[in-house]
């Protein structure tokens, strides 16, 4: 239990480095206790490294949220798992005043990219910088909160041993013609 804890505790720090909507970032108020007990299945799927994954929602009052304000959630896999909260954006696309950024959960090889989707967009893709195809989001029911957008990108596992293996990204936000809503630009945690 403490090393599950100890890793749901490094993947807020992960996803906090990368600019996401975690509850360690700026754009989420109150840092709520860790972890949160799950409340259904969301999603499930194979992982780009072959590992299995589940998407798991938490009542958002668990963490002092109003569920029309925010979309909780738990991502897992076999080897490690992280919670967060991703604020829902106002009508201009923005959360406390400014632009929305994804999560970021890093979580072996697997980067998850993780959104509530602001009015007017209908999916996200993600690319790797200077490589050529684009990752597409699934859309998964947020309940209250709308539309969650869930791009999954896989990659080498990276750290401070290996910062060749980190990348940078472009994270589109897709009207339903698909064209670019807003630009995004992420990189691996520790960059």
């Amino acid at each position: 239990m403490a090393g599950r804890r100890l890793l749901v505790f490094g993947l807020v720090a992960a996803m906090a480095a990368a600019g996401g909507t975690a509850w360690a970032v700026t754009q989420a108020d109150n840092a709520p206790g860790l972890p949160a007990p799950t409340a259904g299945i969301v999603a499930q799927g194979t992982a780009p490294s072959g590992a299995t994954y589940t998407i798991s929602g938490i009542d958002p009052q668990q963490v002092g949220k109003d569920p029309s304000d925010a979309f909780c959630f738990e991502i897992a896999t076999p080897a490690a798992s992280g919670q967060g909260c991703d604020p829902v954006p106002d009508e201009a696309g923005l959360i406390n005043g400014q632009p929305q950024r994804p999560s970021f959960a890093l979580l072996g090889s697997d980067r998850f990219f993780v959104a509530v989707a602001p009015r007017g967009v209908d999916a996200m893709e993600v690319a790797v910088v200077g490589q050529g195809n684009a990752v597409r989001s699934r859309s998964l029911d947020a309940g209250p909160a709308g539309t969650l957008l869930a791009a999954i990108v896989g990659g080498r596992m990276t750290g401070s041993r290996d910062p060749s293996a980190s990348r940078d990204y472009e994270v589109r936000l897709l009207d339903a013609n698909g064209r670019s809503v807003r630009a995004v630009a992420m990189s691996d945690p520790g960059e």
